[in-house]
């Protein structure tokens, strides 16, 4: 409903704004991703910078090692310029911290921890290099830990190189950075060679594990300028066979292979091997910085293309979005014009002059020039329709009028016929009801009179039944005042019983009351008895123990006390069974105790029950009392009344026959106002007839006067519809 109630310039909008909005999206998507290609290729530039600083500290690192491996070697008689090396490493230090400090904003956290970790260890630097100046006069460092310090914090460095690759999202360039890393990695190792034989031609010996690490180191090393070499640009393999050739390498393979084919022997300069392996390692220096170079062109080339591209995507957005914007504004108007036409025209139609020799004639063979030829032909349809109506509603107009004026003649006439109708229905209306009235009355009168009678019958029967009644509540009257006299005898023996009934329960209570002080004095000496178990047990107890001493003192004269043993022991079973008997005793009493605090609660309990009985026999006598009292007044008042009674009945039988003389006279009138009614009703039925005659012809008149009415109010509605459908059809021209 929504979209139906839309103008067609809202749906052209419509209709064209979701492809705008995609093509904008994937638009805005594509300028993103080059904005993204372009900024990771600035940072990528930016990180090849600080990734080349590294390269040089590692470097200078890296020859710092195998001089101090020399130097410690040959206990200070060789490499004595280290120093001068010491210098140089610090200033390309200073100059990577510098480049950190401008570069962290493009790092991860990864990669500065990594950096932030080689430049910690790098604080240990100075109390190393004091280590090996004091190796000459004192063993105060060797060689593998020099080598190890070093070697760790390369690796740490050069940990950063892999970092960088993760967060590289170009293939070209990943795959710069893989080769990149791989040449640095085999870099190291070379250093690592150099100091190594720089130590072994030094001692003139290369034994045991530190030669299984060379060998390793070896490997290493070739493995990974191998695996360069095989996935390197053809540009980058051609710098690295281009410029590592010359004597300094071949002088380097064949002290290399000196040292593979023996253990000792060797007879090469240590300062040889070193001038010649760091020629070589300069070499690999070249390169690096050569391929680094390359990966920063590589960059910096993916980035202004990304940067062209980023400038062509907008360009092409724009172009695509204006040509789009244009072509609906074309496409709207040539619409929206052709619309306005056709609707101005049947506007022109519907509110204005109604010129109907009007035609929209869009020429077009869009759907809109189909929907212009069909409201032409329309408008033809309608234009011959409202000429036909036109002449038709004229004459409409004169016939209707010609209907009217003879319909409102006949309905004057109609008129006049109604009236003197109407007057003869009103005489005999009026006849009719005052002769219903009077049957009214009449009918009235004979119904008043027949229903004083059944009351007069009514009341005779009724009298008749007071008197069987009065006669019989007379003998029961009399028979209630001899009741009542016994009833007051029986009464006066009931009280008599009932004092007697009173002083029995006085009596009772008292003996009760006896019985209960008696229960309680047993309960006491059944205390005392208890008491006097208790004595008894205690002695009994004490007797125990005195034979049971004297059984111990028996036992300590050995022969002489055995008669004294056996007279113990009697004593001790006497004391046994005196403390049972006490028992059983004090469980008797217990018993008999718990009894007799039962016997005094029972009779309690019937001491309660003999007084409730006391007090309800005092009620009961009270009660009896007044039932005496009242009986006795209710006797005499029965004897009063059955004397009021006696005068009364003989006053209603005199009343019994003056009513049934009242029935007599009254059937007499009854017959006269019967006769009276029957003839009322009679004259009524005859009247009746003949107002529902009148009033027949007079229904009639007021139908055929309806129906005049009618047929002149139709022409009267014919003739206006006529005139309405000759104004409607003049509003339009044809």
């Amino acid at each position: 409903m929504m979209i139906k109630n839309m103008s067609i310039n809202v749906k052209i909008l419509m209709m064209v704004t979701i492809p705008i909005l995609g093509a904008f999206y994937f638009g805005i998507r594509e300028i993103n991703l080059k904005q993204s290609d372009r900024d990771e290729m600035i940072k990528i530039n930016n990180l090849m910078s600080l990734t080349l600083d590294l390269g040089s500290l590692v470097h200078e690192l890296q020859a710092e090692r195998g001089m101090s491996a020399g130097y410690i070697s040959s206990k200070g008689t060789k490499f004595g310029d280290i120093g001068g090396k010491h210098q140089l490493t610090n200033e390309y230090l200073n100059k990577l911290k510098k480049s950190f400090s401008s570069s962290e904003g493009d790092l991860s956290e990864k990669q500065i921890q990594r950096i932030k970790l080689g430049l910690t260890e790098l604080k240990k630097v100075d109390d190393i290099r004091n280590r090996v100046l004091s190796s000459k006069d004192k063993d105060t460092i060797k060689v593998s830990g020099a080598v190890k310090y070093y070697t760790d914090i390369n690796n740490i460095f050069l940990s950063v190189i892999p970092l960088i690759i993760e967060e590289c999202s170009n293939s070209k360039v990943m795959h710069d950075l893989v080769s990149y890393n791989l040449f640095v990695r085999g870099k190291e190792f070379a250093g690592i060679e150099r100091a190594l034989l720089a130590a072994a031609f030094n001692n003139d010996s290369l034994k045991g594990e530190l030669r299984s690490k060379y060998f390793h180191i070896y490997e290493n090393q070739g493995a990974l300028l191998r695996e360069f070499q095989n996935i390197a640009r053809p540009k980058i393999l051609n710098i690295f066979k281009e410029t590592l050739v010359g004597p300094d390498v071949k002088e380097v393979e064949n002290m290399r292979a000196v040292a593979l084919s023996a253990e000792s022997g060797y007879g090469i300069d240590s300062q040889k091997w070193f001038n010649a392996s760091t020629a070589r390692i300069k070499l690999l220096k070249q390169i690096e910085s050569a391929i680094g170079k390359e990966i920063s062109a590589m960059s910096v080339l993916i980035g202004d293309q990304a940067n062209m591209t980023f400038r062509n995507s907008v360009i092409i957005l724009v172009s695509i979005l204006a040509m789009v914007i244009i072509a609906t504004i074309v496409i709207r108007n040539s619409i929206v014009q052709m619309l306005r036409k056709a609707i101005n025209i049947i506007r022109d139609i519907a509110e204005g002059e109604g010129r109907l020799d009007q035609r929209v004639n869009i020429d077009s063979k869009d759907e809109i020039g189909e929907m212009s030829k069909w409201i032409d032909i329309f408008i033809e349809k309608i234009h011959k329709i409202v000429i036909d109506i036109q002449h038709k509603s004229k004459n409409l107009v004169d016939d209707s009028q010609n209907s009217l004026s003879s319909t409102e003649i006949a309905n004057t006439e109609m008129e006049q016929v109604r009236g003197k109708s109407d007057e003869v229905a009103s005489a005999t209306e009026q006849l009719s009801m005052n002769i219903k009235n009077v049957s009214e009355v009449a009918q009235n009168m004979y119904a008043e009179i027949s229903k004083s009678m059944e009351s007069a019958d009514i009341v005779s029967k009724s009298m008749n039944d007071v008197n069987k009644v009065l006669d019989a509540s007379q003998s029961s009257i009399t028979s209630i005042a001899t009741s009542s006299e016994e009833m007051t005898a029986t009464i006066k023996e009931i009280s008599s019983n009932a004092e007697q009934s009173r002083s029995i329960s006085i009596d009772a209570v008292s003996t009760v009351e006896a019985a209960g002080t008696q229960v309680e004095e047993l309960a006491e000496s059944s205390a005392k008895i208890e008491k006097v178990i208790e004595i008894i047990n205690e002695i009994s107890e004490q007797t125990k123990n005195l034979a049971l001493n004297a059984t111990i003192e028996a036992a300590r004269a050995g022969e002489a006390g055995k008669g004294f043993a056996v007279v113990a022991n009697e004593v001790k079973e006497l004391a046994k069974e005196t403390v049972n008997a006490t028992s059983e005793i004090r469980e008797t009493i217990d018993e008999m105790k718990s009894c007799t605090e039962k016997t005094v609660s029972k009779i309690s309990d019937v001491k309660n029950i003999i007084e409730s009985v006391n007090e309800m026999t005092v009620s009961i006598a009270t009660s009896i009392e007044e039932q005496s009292t009242a009986l006795q007044d209710n006797s005499r008042s029965t004897q009063v009344i059955a004397e009021n009674l006696s005068d009364v009945f003989n006053k209603i039988r005199t009343s019994t026959d003056h009513i049934t003389e009242i029935t007599t006279n009254m059937k007499l009138i009854n017959s006269g106002a019967e006769d009276a009614a029957n003839n009322s009703r009679e004259a009524s039925t005859a009247t009746n007839e003949m107002v529902r005659n009148l009033l027949g012809i007079n229904e009639a008149i007021n139908i055929n006067s309806d129906q005049l009415n009618q047929v002149t109010n139709a022409s009267s509605s014919v003739r206006k519809t006529a005139t309405d459908l000759d104004v409607l059809v003049g509003h339009f021209q044809v």
